[in-house]
């Protein structure tokens, strides 16, 4: 089975303002139901970061894999992305 391998337009936005926050990241290879592993020095607590576009959903495996992972958080924009990992982080 093949799985895209591409990075959504809004990705790398994020990203940088994620690691602008104090951040790591660890970006997942498919078919990981998320994008990018975010975690902040040793602390042992880490968030599934799901990128997403505007109009982007989240696939069938996404919605259960978020069902299992507390920590999941699906962002569309900077803001979005530190408000989910700073619920958890």
């Amino acid at each position: 089975m093949r799985y895209a391998n591409r990075r959504d337009a809004n990705d790398a936005e994020i990203i940088d303002y994620v690691l602008a926050l104090g951040y790591w990241t660890w970006k997942a290879d498919p078919p990981a139901p998320f994008d990018y592993i975010v975690g902040r020095g040793s602390n042992p607590t880490v968030v599934f970061l799901e990128i997403k576009t505007k109009l982007g959903k989240l696939t069938g495996n996404q919605v259960n894999f978020k069902k299992l992972a507390r920590t999941f958080t699906e962002a569309r924009t900077p803001e979005e992305a530190r408000a989910g990992i700073e619920k958890w982080i």
